[in-house]
């Protein structure tokens, strides 16, 4: 496939947007314990840059951690694989903290307003800190949650058929929040997201926990990188691109079933246009093999994202299934 699908990651400053870069590059790049799922960069600088990185995390101590995202906007070309068959390539975009809450004609906040419109499925990033107790009104600043749901409500307004992206929130930084329960998180993440959760919003969005090691709670310096969940944000963003290709593939095949059948109406009909009554059946045919293949590769993402039970997925404000949404 030559299909290059658009994924944006945003958040407040100190969100974690690098450090979750860094971790899922690298174990999806591995593909320990990912089920066949395998990443990699489109461009060679880029693999060294995370190796680097990486390697920073690992190594503990105090400078161990990247520096905040500076004001340039960072793009990667990736490549997205299962079972080392070639499915997807992707953009991925990476901007400032502040961005979501600056004046709107930086130059960078007019290229993400752009951007937005384009993208095919939108990484928020939350750390888990704000969620170590109750949510206080003082996160909601912290957070940009003014920021982000202005940013939402425009993105809908401006997408084709007012339909837009797919969301991951991310909840970086879970070893911080881990001890309080989950559902309490997610009706927290409500009360500060209405616009993804609001009924009849056409919002599919995924809420996921992730972490680069349960024990930087405790010691942040000398802690072990150990990420947990850095994968499921990509495996959902292209279940999601693929969903849609899904059902656009469909309704054109619906088109082009309808069309067929005036071509064939009549035997005179028929005859006369018998060209392209075979040109539009092979048309239908392709259609129907590529919506087999893409039902193959969604069935296999939405299993794998279902068996983890560490994810909760959403659609018009209301809590579903994997199989049951791609049923």
């Amino acid at each position: 496939m030559d299909e290059r699908i658009k994924i944006t990651m945003l958040g407040a400053s100190g969100a974690g947007k690098t450090c979750y870069m860094i971790a899922m590059y690298k174990m999806m790049n591995y593909g320990i314990g990912l089920n066949g799922f395998l990443l990699s960069a489109g461009d060679s600088d880029d693999n060294v840059r995370f190796s680097s990185l990486w390697h920073s995390l690992v190594s503990k101590g105090s400078d161990r951690w990247p520096l905040p995202t500076s004001e340039e906007i960072t793009q990667y070309d990736l490549n997205f694989y299962y079972a080392r068959n070639h499915i997807l390539n992707f953009d991925w975009f990476d901007y400032r903290g502040g961005a979501i809450q600056d004046y709107k004609d930086a130059p960078d906040v007019k290229i993400l307003r752009s951007r937005l419109r384009e993208t095919s499925c939108l990484l928020l990033c939350v750390s888990g800190e704000h969620f170590s107790n109750k949510l206080e009104l003082a996160s909601y600043e912290r957070i940009a949650v003014s920021g982000i749901n202005q940013l939402m409500s425009e993105t809908q307004s401006s997408c084709e058929n007012n339909i837009p992206p797919a969301v991951v929130i991310v909840i970086t930084k879970y070893d911080l929040c881990k001890n309080r329960p989950k559902s309490e998180i997610l009706t927290e993440l409500q009360e500060l997201f209405p616009p993804l959760f609001a009924r009849q919003g056409r919002w599919l969005v995924m809420v996921c926990p992730t972490t680069l090691g349960n024990t930087l709670s405790t010691n942040s310096q000398e802690g072990s990188i150990e990420p947990e969940n850095v994968h499921l944000p990509v495996v959902f963003s292209l279940y999601a691109e693929l969903l849609k290709q899904n059902w656009k593939l469909i309704g054109t095949r619906s088109k082009a079933m309808e069309e067929l059948q005036d071509l064939s109406e009549g035997f005179l009909s028929a005859l006369i246009n018998r060209r392209n009554i075979n040109e539009k059946e092979e048309n239908i045919h392709m259609m129907e093999q590529r919506i087999k293949q893409l039902r193959g590769h969604i069935s296999v993402m939405s299993e794998n994202l279902d068996m983890q039970r560490k994810v909760d997925l959403f659609f018009n404000g209301r809590k579903v299934s994997f199989n049951e949404f791609f049923q």
